[in-house]
């Protein structure tokens, strides 16, 4: 009789095992833990780079009820940072850039954002929202296509290559972000007159990206990697087929020519001297390589054609704590250090 109840338990156990299993994958799913999206990091679970706009969103959230907008801001600010690190290198200006974010997405709030995963508001195709354009100083809200991102990571990076073209040389050309800031605005990435914004925001409304940055202190996040003084030779520009005069008068840009050529020669492209001239050869065997990558086969290295060249510069990952304790010790971290 024993032996039948010891039996009947065994296959009972057999038949709730899967079941049990199926569960607890439900429930990790649930809170956007998945077998793609954890990393082991010595038993903490991150969400790396499969991270949505709702998924940080609700991070923001999370630790804004804990500490506040201004730790709530810092909080994200500094997820993103890595990423804007690798363009910072080119030019970009971290603090406009994260004034930026809040902005566009309503501090992540926007549908744009959340669904689409394109917190800049940059435009494009994918996504139709609306949007407040300003035309003849008037407002109005219209109807347009925006870009809509496969993850978060994606959307900061979109609007990273978009300040690499080159109709955004001169907010890379800035010293600071004050000036990038005025640049933005006059490079026509907003109509709204009140886009770039003062920094004076006693009792006055926060609008722009200057009184953002003041507001939330993003200036913190200025460590800026370019010397002012050979700022020029640094930043991005987009390498295409030179003449001899071009050889010539952009001589700043022989290092990171040699550097393409390089890499091209090691990869079995390029078969020519390594010499700082981008000249026919160059070209081809740039063509020859966004063929074989799937990119515009235009000869010319922009910001995507260089990534796909080094992609081991451009590594950095969106990483969000898991929620729970951790999550609520971050917060507290947040609200009482100083960066």
């Amino acid at each position: 009789m024993i032996r039948n109840y010891t039996i009947l338990i065994i296959i009972i156990l057999i038949l709730l095992v899967p079941n049990i299993e199926v569960f607890a994958e439900e429930v990790a799913a649930s809170h956007g833990v998945g077998e793609n999206n954890i990393s082991d990091t010595g038993g903490e679970a991150d969400i790396k780079k499969e991270v949505s706009g709702q998924q940080v969103y609700e991070y923001y959230q999370a630790i804004k009820s804990e500490s506040g907008t201004q730790a709530a801001v810092i909080a994200v600010a500094t997820l993103v940072e890595p990423i804007l690190d690798e363009y910072a290198v080119f030019g970009l200006h971290k603090p406009a850039a994260l004034a930026q974010l809040f902005m566009e997405s309503s501090f992540l709030s926007s549908r744009l954002s959340r669904e689409g995963n394109n917190p800049y508001g940059i435009k494009g195709t994918g996504y139709l929202g609306a949007t407040n354009e300003y035309i003849d100083g008037k407002k109005n809200v219209l109807d347009l296509p925006f870009e809509a991102f496969e993850s978060f990571e994606e959307g900061v990076r979109g609007y990273c290559r978009l300040m690499m073209d080159k109709r955004y040389l001169p907010v890379r050309e800035a010293y600071n972000s004050t000036d990038a800031a005025k640049c933005i605005k006059e490079c026509g990435y907003a109509s709204d007159p009140h886009y770039v914004g003062d920094g004076n925001i006693q009792n006055r409304p926060i609008l722009g990206i200057l009184d953002n940055i003041k507001a939330y202190q993003l200036d913190q996040f200025v460590r800026n990697p370019l010397d002012p003084k050979i700022r020029y030779k640094q930043i991005w520009r987009d390498i295409s087929k030179q003449t001899g005069a071009q050889f010539l008068a952009y001589w700043y840009l022989q290092p990171r020519i040699k550097e393409i050529q390089s890499e091209l020669y090691s990869l079995g492209y390029y078969k020519d001297k390594i010499d700082g001239w981008f000249g026919q050869q160059s070209e081809a065997s740039v063509i020859v390589f966004q063929k074989q990558y799937g990119l515009d086969a235009d000869g010319v290295v922009g910001i995507v054609t260089y990534e796909a060249l080094f992609p081991e510069k451009f590594i950095a990952k969106i990483v969000i704590t898991d929620t729970g304790e951790e999550l609520t010790a971050l917060a507290d971290n947040i609200g009482q250090s100083q960066r």
